[in-house]
């Protein structure tokens, strides 16, 4: 099924989700990143791939809040979430 991760700082990355379908937060690092896969216990999120992924800069930063998102609910609300979760 389809779904996107939603970063801390507004960045959007479209994915694949296998396995569990909820709305997950998450700590994200650049690695899970890199590797474009990102796995939480039933939950496989695969980032897009080459030609349609969004170019990340993380080499300042080593980890960051993240959700991956399942529903239809506007983006907003989902970074709204993410802004108030403290972990």
């Amino acid at each position: 099924m389809k779904g996107y991760l939603l970063l801390e700082n507004g960045t959007v990355l479209p994915g694949i989700i296998t396995g569990d379908y909820k709305n997950t937060l998450t700590k994200i690092t650049a690695s899970d990143l890199s590797s474009k896969k990102i796995k939480l216990n039933n939950l496989v999120f695969e980032l897009c791939d080459d030609s349609d992924c969004i170019p990340l800069n993380l080499k300042t930063v080593a980890s960051m809040l993240g959700k991956i998102v399942v529903d239809s609910l506007p983006v907003d609300y989902h970074l709204y979430d993410l802004k108030t979760t403290y972990c």
